[in-house]
C-alpha cells in the first residue's frame, strides 16, 4: 500500500489553495461567460469569481464544501459515496443536477 495521489497533506492546505487540486469540480467544469444563464426560460445570475465569468460553480462551488462520505461495501468491492446538500439560489444556481440536495 501506498499514497500514490498527488495532493496536499491537510484539510487546511486544501482549503488555503486557490487552484483545484483534489477538487470535485461542480456544478460544472469550466466558465459561464459573464456569470449569467437562461433556463425554461429564467435567467439567472451567478456569483462571479473569474471575472468578468463563473469557474467551476462559483466562489463557494462544490470543489470548496467539506462532503459527507460514507464506506460502501458492494460485491464488486468496496468504495466510498459522498453527499453534498446544495440548496435552491446556491451560488446563483437553480435546484437541481448532478450533487445537489
Amino acid at each position: 500500500m501506498g499514497d500514490v495521489v498527488l495532493g496536499l497533506g491537510s484539510l487546511e492546505e486544501y482549503a488555503a489553495q486557490k487552484s483545484y487540486m483534489g477538487c470535485a469540480i461542480g456544478r460544472f467544469a469550466n466558465r459561464i461567460a459573464k456569470g449569467r444563464f437562461t433556463l425554461d426560460g429564467k435567467a439567472y445570475a451567478l456569483a462571479v469569481n473569474d471575472p468578468p465569468n463563473t469557474l467551476h460553480g462559483g466562489a463557494a462551488g462544490f470543489g470548496r464544501a467539506v462532503w459527507k462520505a460514507r464506506a460502501v461495501e458492494a460485491p464488486e468491492g468496496p468504495s466510498v459515496e459522498f453527499s453534498h446538500v446544495s440548496p435552491d439560489g446556491d451560488e446563483g444556481f437553480p435546484r437541481g443536477g448532478c450533487g445537489s440536495g
